[in-house]
Formats: C-alpha cells, sequence, structure tokens
C-alpha cells in the first residue's frame, strides 16, 4: 500500500515538472519571440498609416494581434504558477 503511494505521488511530481517545464519553454518563446514580433508588426502598421500607406484597420488588426499575444502569456503565466505551486505542493506534503 505504502509502495503504491509513492508511485503515486513520484507520477504526480513528474506530471508537475513536466508542466512547469513546458510552460517555462512557452513563456520564454513568448518573451523573445512572439511578443517583439507583435509589437514589430503594430509599429510598422502605425508608421505605415502615419505615412499614408496603409489603412487605420490595419491599424486596429495589428493592435488586436499584441493583444491576443500578451493575453496568451498571461494563460501561461498561470500556468506557470499553478505548476509552480503544485510542485511546491508535492515536495513540501512529503516532508511532513
Amino acid at each position: 500500500m505504502l509502495l503504491d503511494r509513492e508511485r503515486e505521488l513520484n507520477a504526480e511530481l513528474a506530471a508537475a515538472s513536466a508542466d512547469r517545464d513546458t510552460a517555462q519553454a512557452r513563456n520564454r518563446e513568448h518573451i523573445e519571440r512572439l511578443i517583439p514580433a507583435a509589437q514589430a508588426r503594430l509599429r510598422m502598421a502605425q508608421a505605415g498609416y502615419s505615412a499614408g500607406k496603409l489603412p487605420l484597420s490595419a491599424v486596429w488588426e495589428a493592435r488586436r494581434g499584441s493583444i491576443d499575444v500578451d493575453l496568451e502569456h498571461w494563460a501561461i503565466r498561470s500556468d506557470l504558477l499553478r505548476a509552480a505551486l503544485r510542485l511546491d505542493y508535492l515536495v513540501a506534503g512529503t516532508d511532513q
């Protein structure tokens, strides 16, 4: 019975660790690649609109894309915190 519980806890710990690693990788991708790309698209659309080469709708579309990336990033940060709390709970629970 004790061995079964130990295996169950090890599996939960491995799953929480994998969730954290996945969230960290996704967070890094957003910070390093997706957020800067969305911001660059918005700046380009704003410059194009200011120069009279793009319609205002292009700026709104780029802004919407930037907001979507930001919302995804906040969801990932939430996943990262959730995984960290789960790991903390599992590790602290085994010490008691």
